[in-house]
């Protein structure tokens, strides 16, 4: 019998079942078994979390790291998404009053954006998050302590009198507790003008305050953008308006630096360097805009640069319509899907998400391709190991992709939760009836299953962030105001464990959680929603600016069936779910927000 074995076989196959409710149901065969599962602070849950979510750094809370792990699975699953602006309900403005524009853009402000969050408590919802962008000219702030001490805080900074569009930050991070200037009580942040300043700021949050650290050194030359990598001693990398791009170092005692070393286009080749981004700590990814090196992986040290390896556009499966027109060799985004940067993302001219592995000899592994979308890619964020979303440069367009394969691993039959597993009580033996129960889980490891078995095929989704943002240069919207149609211009998320994508539109910062209905409304609810913030009560009638939205969106056709009928979804608010709606969950794999599809729905066809 199962319950017979010694305890280490059972610990390794309760480690290779493939869901947390193959988990519950195994503990619930016996006593001896919950023992040996509950065992060591539930220590299996460590091994099944280090399995089924590599890259996830949580801390000791196995059980809770799970439960939340496995919700944000099943939540992706089933395009489960809440849309809300994040805004300052109250800010303490600290360097100076409001300044006064001296000029009058058309467009809106673009923001740099960037966030982290770490624990700091007795339990996985005791988290602190800091959350930051650059609104036009000024810096806005925000330290979230969640948990059994919640609290909130806003500052928002901006030491300028007088302004133009030359003074927008540009670029925009907050170092992290692991850098050497980290202070307690105390956020340091780096940040670029369009100007050519590059500061490092000290913004103390307790008593609101700030004192420039640091200053990069630029020359008098402008800033196109900026990014740092990871690692103890993080490097900066400025992109100017030149075309060179020069490199600091962020440890630095000194109170102005120079750069450690700059890297040059060849004067005979006419393009700008495009585009760079951060692998790892010491490899660095320039998208080039040339075609033979559309792509330059370079190791950086304190002693010298060297190039790597060089993908060229003519090695890949570069799409072109027209064999007359140009070849936009332009790789507009790029984002690392591994610690060593050995695997990576990248957006590139002809609106192809191309992997790359820089362990294979070929120039790329797998190409993602919206059909529905002719905009240029803007900005590329993973969530989670098998999934990345995609920013388009136009139609506020978040697209959400799937890195698995045909037959991948799901989370969909995740329930029961796991306080239930908390509160289970043991049958007295193991029956046959849970012995075939297990192996048949174990046999569909790679199944797409909901929790009551039915198979769905896999759906990928495309999600418009159309409502535009309730500020203009933060001075209130009109009532009647057109949706917004413009670019995704960046993302960041707290953490790769983190539910939360924060998304950078004109004027503004979506906040994107991905967390599924019916745990919202479940037994666990206040679990879910607590860290989240989340007031179900919020709805689109709501005036305040962080109001929940009914967001819209429509599932992607095959890219190798282009006439396929594109029908558009759209959400319905909580209070408006309804049993019919849970049906058609189970039924369909859709998040019961999503309204139901009516026949002949269709709301265009793919080009």
């Amino acid at each position: 019998m199962l319950e017979d074995l010694p305890a280490e076989i059972l610990y390794l196959i309760a480690c290779h079942l493939p869901t947390v409710n193959a988990l519950v149901q195994l503990s619930r065969t016996s006593k001896r078994l919950h023992a040996t599962i509950a065992a060591d602070n539930w220590r299996i849950f460590r091994a099944f979390v280090q399995k089924q979510f590599p890259g996830a750094k949580v801390p000791g809370f196995w059980r809770e790291a799970a439960q939340s792990l496995t919700s944000r699975s099943r939540a992706l699953d089933k395009h489960a998404v809440v849309g809300r602006f994040v805004f300052p309900p109250q800010a303490t403005r600290i360097g100076s009053e409001k300044a006064i524009r001296g000029d009058r853009p058309t467009l809106g402000y673009r923001p740099a954006l960037d966030t982290y969050e770490t624990w700091n408590g007795s339990g996985w919802n005791d988290r602190r998050e800091v959350l930051a962008w650059g609104a036009a000219d000024e810096l806005f702030l925000r330290v979230k302590q969640t948990g059994s001490k919640s609290h909130e805080k806003w500052i928002i900074f901006s030491d300028l009198d007088h302004i133009s569009s030359v003074d927008d930050i540009c670029g925009l991070h907050i170092l992290n507790p692991n850098h050497p200037a980290y202070e307690e009580g105390t956020e340091h942040l780096i940040f670029a003008r369009a100007r050519g300043e590059l500061h490092h700021l000290a913004i103390s949050i307790d008593e609101p305050s700030h004192e420039y650290k640091q200053v990069f050194e630029t020359y008098g030359l402008g800033i196109e953008r900026t990014d740092l990598s990871n690692g103890e001693e993080p490097i900066l990398a400025a992109h100017m308006n030149n075309g060179t791009i020069a490199l600091y170092n962020t440890a630095s005692t000194s109170s102005r630096v120079s750069e450690f070393a700059r890297i040059q286009i060849d004067p005979a080749k006419k393009a700008r360097n495009r585009y760079s981004k951060f692998l790892s700590s010491d490899l660095l990814a320039i998208g080039t805009g040339r075609i033979d090196d559309a792509i330059a992986i370079s190791s950086i040290t304190n002693q010298r640069i060297s190039v790597d390896r060089e993908i060229s556009l003519n090695l890949v499966d570069y799409d072109r319509l027209d064999s007359s027109t140009a070849i936009k060799s332009d790789v507009n985004a790029i984002a690392p899907l591994s610690p060593t940067g050995q695997v990576f993302l990248a957006g590139w001219g002809d609106r192809g998400v191309r992997l790359h592995d820089l362990r294979s000899n070929a120039e790329h592994e797998q190409t993602y391709r919206d059909v529905t979308d002719d905009n240029p890619i803007y900005c590329i964020q993973p969530l989670t190991h098998n999934r990345f979303i995609v920013g388009s440069g136009g139609e506020a367009l978040v697209k959400i992709f799937d890195l698995r394969m045909d037959r991948g691993y799901s989370y969909l039959d995740a329930k029961p939760s796991m306080r239930s597993f908390a509160r289970a009580s043991p049958k007295s033996k193991t029956t046959t009836a849970t012995i075939n129960t297990l192996d048949h889980q174990l046999q569909n490891l790679n199944l797409n299953l909901t929790s009551n078995g039915t198979t769905h095929p896999r759906k990928e989704m495309s999600i418009y962030l159309s409502q535009p943002a309730p500020t203009t240069y933060h001075a209130p919207r009109p009532q009647h105001h057109r949706p917004y149609r413009g670019a995704i211009y960046t993302m960041a998320s707290p953490s790769p464990s983190s539910p939360t994508l924060y998304t950078g539109v004109a004027d503004g910062v979506v906040r994107l959680d991905f967390v599924a209905t019916d745990d919202l409304l479940g037994p666990d609810r206040a679990w879910h929603a607590a860290p989240l913030s989340l007031n179900l009560a919020s709805t689109q009638h709501s005036r305040r600016a962080d109001r929940i939205l009914d967001l819209s969106g429509y599932e992607r056709p095959d890219p190798a069936n282009s006439s396929a009928v594109v029908r558009l979804r759209t959400q319905q608010a909580f209070r408006e779910v309804s049993a019919e709606d849970a049906e058609e969950e189970r039924a369909t794999g859709w998040d019961r927000r999503w309204t139901r599809l009516k026949d002949f729905s269709s709301w265009r066809r793919a080009l």
